[in-house]
């Protein structure tokens, strides 16, 4: 309303929500997932940064992405005390907590429909703090509020559905989007399998972007010795070995630090999948075969992993470091005791 229909206004909104957007991912890293403030920055900054968001930033219809990241932070937020078992007061606040947060989901979810697939983060992240916990009466308030997110997530999803008459398209443009227009269903399954590939392509080296992936500019896959099927080859079995590593982590932790990096790493993969999923075609077609603002979500998930990941290692090259530091000093003591 300030700016009429001037472009630069809706750009200059746009930026500034991504930048609370990234601000928010930072409070998110820090007390959601217990992150260091440094690597909480990091996260932050990698996010606000990354080239993908190019188009959720200068197109006014990106702007639905962004507002549903920023509801889902602050569900989130609400919701973090009673994963982590730190709410206090009355058993009511939890609940209180519990409705709130789904009042935000379904909000985010009328901002952009993959926010109502965030019902499932809030139940993994009860799995999680259950997984702390030691005998069944310590779990049962746990276990009603996942029984009360999946009652609540299903009804919003089947509410979802009615109003909008399911989720087919009555007719599908074969110029949106050719590989869901396509007779062959092999052809579908194995163009669809690329769009997989390039879409983690674009999360991990976003060399080359574009704004508009309609009519030929992904030629369909039509049989098996087509090259470019090593793009889902490859995405599928890192994110095979980062769910391997992650669970790895999370059976191994004996200290509490190692225990909330490998809690990060479970949560990012699940914010990635759950968001990546209603894009994938599995489900139902889409309307789009590729579009880059649909990653505006994902993303956030695959950093997390990412950094999370990172995080490991740099805490193993430290351990080996002091080791070896720690090995040299003990080999010094004969010396130094002989001089």
């Amino acid at each position: 309303l300030l700016h009429g229909f001037g472009s630069c206004g809706f750009h200059l909104t746009n930026a500034i929500l991504h930048a609370v957007c990234s601000l928010q991912l930072a409070f998110f890293g820090r007390r959601a997932l217990c992150l260091p403030w440094a690597w909480a920055g990091l996260l932050a900054s990698l996010f606000a940064a990354h080239p993908i968001h190019s188009e959720s930033i200068c197109y006014v219809v990106g702007r639905a992405d962004i507002v549903c990241a920023q509801v889902l932070f602050l569900a989130a937020e609400i919701y973090g005390p009673c994963s982590q078992g730190s709410v206090g007061g009355a058993p009511s606040a939890a609940w209180l907590r519990l409705f709130a947060a789904a009042a935000l989901v379904v909000v985010s979810g009328l901002c952009k429909e993959t926010g109502f697939t965030f019902f499932g983060l809030l139940v993994v992240w009860e799995v999680l703090g259950m997984t702390r916990r030691k005998g069944l009466k310590s779990c049962l308030s746990s276990w009603l509020r996942v029984v009360a997110l999946l009652i609540i997530g299903s009804a919003a999803c089947a509410a979802r559905v009615w109003y909008t008459a399911g989720t087919q398209i009555a007719r599908m443009d074969p110029y949106s989007n050719p590989i869901a227009a396509s007779d062959d269903q092999w052809v579908r399954v194995l163009s669809y399998a690329l769009v997989h590939g390039m879409y983690f392509k674009l999360l991990l080296w976003p060399l080359f972007l574009c704004y508009d992936y309609s009519m030929d500019a992904v030629p369909l896959v039509k049989s098996l010795s087509d090259v470019r099927l090593l793009q889902p080859c490859a995405a599928y079995l890192g994110f095979c070995l980062a769910i391997c590593v992650a669970l790895m982590q999370l059976r191994a932790a004996r200290r509490r630090a190692a225990r909330l990096n490998a809690e990060a790493s479970v949560l990012g993969l699940a914010i990635f999948a759950l968001s990546f999923l209603p894009m994938t075609n599995i489900l139902f077609p889409i309307g789009t075969l590729v579009a880059e603002r649909l990653l505006y979500l994902p993303s956030i998930g695959f950093l997390v992993v990412l950094l999370s990941l990172a995080r490991v290692a740099a805490g193993s090259s430290d351990l080996s470091r002091r080791r070896t530091m720690a090995g040299r000093a003990r080999s010094c003591l004969p010396a130094s005791s002989c001089w």
